[in-house]
């Protein structure tokens, strides 16, 4: 899901400066592109939302591995949101997407902690 958001951003992008640039250009070809991109987004979100309380789906959304520790959990999140603030076209639905994950991740964790000593997996 994040790549395909990434995909349509970019596309988008370009669809808005080639149209900003030169009125008369023909841009059906990017406009078809992003409403593909569209499609696909939407579809891959419909099949996440059953799954966007699960650490399988905050792991994904982080990029950390099942095994992550929750330090690594933080300097992932901490990568990734650096990224997407400070990004002009940062896309507020992807940032509530990750932050969301992280206090999953945090919760799943923490949890793991009391109940047990030592490294759990995230998803078991």
């Amino acid at each position: 899901a994040a790549l395909l958001q990434n995909q349509r951003d970019l596309v988008q992008e370009h669809l808005d400066y080639a149209t900003s640039c030169n009125k008369d250009s023909d841009v059906r070809a990017l406009k078809k592109a992003v409403d593909q991109l569209d499609e696909h987004l939407q579809t891959v979100k419909n099949t996440l939302k059953g799954t966007r309380d699960k650490p399988e789906w905050a792991c994904l959304m982080l990029g950390v591995e099942p095994t992550a520790t929750l330090d690594e959990v933080e300097r992932s999140y901490s990568t990734i949101s650096q990224r997407m603030r400070s990004a002009e076209s940062s896309n507020p639905e992807r940032i509530y997407q990750v932050d969301e994950a992280v206090k999953i991740l945090r919760e799943h964790l923490r949890f793991a902690a009391r109940t047990r000593q030592g490294r759990r997996r995230l998803v078991e």
